[in-house]
């Protein structure tokens, strides 16, 4: 098998905390199998990479790369992996592989295993309080029917919007 970003290099086959992987020893690309990928990642990063913080989410748009697949030779798709990591990956349909470049697996490490400070867990759990305690609200109005039960259709709908919008302004 050789390197799909070198391409004449052949890639050494190695072993990643127990796990098969193929890498190249000029870029320090990795060709690792899908299943492989998917626990490898569950990890913790190494001590030395910072907790990665991505870019703004990026849509999952998958488009094909200039790399070849080491295993199959078929053509690869690079992509975000999971929209907001702000790591590209290449992956293979066919033959269901992931090919990293040097550092790639780490940072997506830290991003899997990254956790929002305190104060950030703490505000989401009073929006979404405050979210349950307007719902609450507006059954005891409506009744749990929602807000067209028992008045008569369309004609209910004005007066439930306004006390809807009136309660997220309080």
């Amino acid at each position: 098998m050789f390197c799909a970003r070198c391409r004449d290099r052949e890639l050494r086959v190695d072993d990643l905390e127990g796990w098969e992987v193929h890498m190249c020893t000029e870029c320090g690309g990795l060709w690792i199998g899908g299943d492989v990928f998917r626990e490898a990642i569950r990890k913790p990063p190494p001590a030395t990479v910072m907790s990665v913080k991505g870019p703004a989410p990026q849509p999952a748009v998958w488009e094909e790369s200039a790399l070849s697949c080491p295993a199959c030779g078929k053509a690869m798709k690079k992509g975000v992996y999971s929209y907001s990591s702000g790591v590209i990956i290449d992956r293979c349909e066919p033959c269901g592989g992931i090919w990293l470049d040097r550092g790639e697996l780490a940072k997506i490490r830290a991003f899997v295993n990254w956790k929002p400070p305190q104060e950030r867990v703490l505000m989401a759990q009073l929006q979404a309080e405050g979210v349950r305690r307007r719902m609450e609200t507006q059954e005891r109005r409506w009744g749990a029917g929602g807000a067209m039960r028992g008045r008569g259709g369309l004609e209910g709908l004005i007066p439930f919007l306004r006390n809807l919008f009136s309660d997220s302004f309080e």
